[in-house]
C-alpha cells in the first residue's frame, strides 16, 4: 500500500511540477543510522521526500507546526516525531530514537524560507547528528519555494507550477574533536551542520 501511494504522489508531483531527483545511490551509501536534512522551501517538501526516497523514515518537526491542521493528512503516510530543537529533553529523546539505528527527516532551519534562502540554522539538528552518531544525508530542494505553497508570495515571482529539482548529496559526518565538550562541542556541531547546510543553496 505504501508503495501504491508512492507511486501515486510521484506521477501526480511530476505530472503538475515535473520533479527531477538524482543522487539516489547516496540514500543507500549512508547506512542505517541517518539524519536525513533537508532545506526548507515550502508546504510541499516533506511530500516529496516521501514521494521519492526509498524508504519512509519517521519526520521530526515542529510540535506547533505538527499541530496544524494542514498537517493532519500526512500523519495517514508518515510517522511523526514532535520535537523542540531548542529544547534540550526533546532532543535527547530524538537522539536516543535515532541510535535505533533509525533514519529520520529533519529540517534544520525550523521554518519555511521566507526569503529563496536559508533562514536560521538551529543547533538542536547538529547536536542530535553528533550524539547519536548519525550519519547525515543532505538533500537540496529547488524550485519549490518559487510556488504557492510557499511563503514567498509577496516577497518574489511565485506561479502555480515551478519546476522542481531534488539532489541527494554524498552522505556526510560530523566530525569534532573529543576534547571539545559542552558549550564548545555544541556550537562546533552546529557551524559544522551549517557548513553543510549552505551546501543545499
Amino acid at each position: 500500500m505504501i508503495r501504491l501511494w508512492k507511486l501515486f504522489f510521484r506521477v501526480l508531483l511530476r505530472l503538475f511540477y515535473r520533479v527531477e531527483v538524482s543522487g539516489l545511490e547516496n540514500y543507500e551509501k549512508a547506512g542505517d543510522r541517518v539524519l536525513i536534512i533537508a532545506n526548507h522551501t515550502s508546504l510541499l517538501d516533506g511530500v516529496l521526500l516521501y514521494a521519492w526516497l526509498p524508504e519512509t523514515p519517521t519526520f521530526a518537526i515542529n510540535r506547533d507546526i505538527a499541530a496544524k491542521r494542514l498537517f493532519k493528512p500526512f500523519l495517514y503516510f508518515v510517522d511523526l516525531f514532535e520535537m523542540d530543537a531548542i529544547n534540550p529533553l526533546s532532543v535527547k529523546s530524538m537522539v536516543k530514537y535515532i541510535k535505533q539505528n533509525k533514519k529520520a527527516v529533519i529540517f534544520p532551519e525550523g521554518r519555511i524560507t521566507v526569503t529563496g534562502s536559508l533562514m536560521k540554522i538551529y543547533e538542536g539538528p547538529g547536536l542530535i547528528a553528533d550524539k547519536s552518531d548519525a550519519t547525515l544525508l543532505p538533500i537540496a530542494i529547488e524550485g519549490a519555494q518559487y510556488s504557492h505553497l510557499s511563503y514567498m508570495k509577496g516577497r518574489s515571482y511565485v506561479f502555480w507550477f515551478p519546476k522542481i529539482t531534488l539532489t541527494i548529496l554524498p552522505p556526510e559526518k560530523i566530525q569534532i574533536p573529543e576534547q571539545l565538550t559542552g558549550h564548545d562541542r555544541r556550537k562546533a556541531s552546529a557551524r559544522q551542520l551549517q557548513d553543510l547546510m549552505f551546501k543545499l543553496t
